[in-house]
């Protein structure tokens, strides 16, 4: 057995026993309360679950494919909003590893890997679900930003996030549709992204599902 098999063992147990003794104790009740589980998602930073595909070397726990599905199935085994917490933070964190420049891998893996930094995805809109091509949001180049204009539909942690994988037309008049659409790392902070509301749901109500809305909201031309 490698070292890094039973590292990822031990990681494996560890979260079977965090959801256990942590997790199942209390997650109806929060559930029903609709509150949002902070010290939960605090203790799963700290266990390097935000970090579960991140290499080593911007502080992550990256771990095999098998036990990266095995640790989702012991958090949803508990509380299947704490899943959706890391999930949706995960995607972002995959894009990044996959295709983000070498600047944008350094600024933002490491404390996206510790939980410092919380991620999301805002690629569905109110008229485009998953057919992404049928999009409106723009970004248009203003000198050294692009200023984003549009609105998105169902982000998980919309929130309680603050960096996010943004999905919009840089081209609209582009044949393919897709041939004009490009993909940032956004940032909370700067005026013009409002967090409009969260979206009631029958279940899985740990994780708030949001409406954003953007008016020329700026972000570095380095983050596309």
């Amino acid at each position: 057995m490698s070292h890094a098999s039973e590292e990822q063992r031990l990681i494996l147990r560890t979260v079977r026993e965090f959801v256990d003794h942590e997790v199942i104790p209390v997650a109806s009740a929060m559930e029903h309360r609709g509150e949002y589980p902070h010290a939960l998602a605090a203790q799963m930073a700290s266990l390097g679950l935000f970090g579960l595909n991140v290499p080593e070397e911007f502080g992550g726990t990256e771990v095999d494919y098998v036990t990266f599905a095995r640790i989702f199935v012991e958090l949803a085994r508990g509380w299947l909003g704490l899943a959706g917490i890391t999930g949706t933070h995960l995607v972002l964190c995959d894009v990044l590893v996959r295709f983000g420049t070498p600047d944008q891998k350094r600024r933002y893996l490491p404390d996206l890997a510790r939980g410092i930094r919380r991620g999301g995805i805002c690629l569905s809109e109110p008229n485009a679900g998953t057919d992404l091509q049928n999009i409106t949001t723009t970004a248009v180049r203003d000198g050294s930003v692009y200023r984003v204009n549009g609105s998105k539909m169902w982000v998980t942690n919309g929130r309680h996030g603050d960096t996010f994988l943004l999905l919009a037309k840089t081209d609209s008049s582009a044949k393919p549709v897709h041939r004009g659409m490009s993909v940032f790392v956004i940032e909370k902070g700067e005026p013009g992204l409002i967090v409009s509301r969260d979206i009631d749901k029958l279940g899985y109500k740990t994780v708030e599902t949001c409406e954003l809305h953007f008016e020329n909201f700026p972000v570095p031309a380095e983050n596309l």
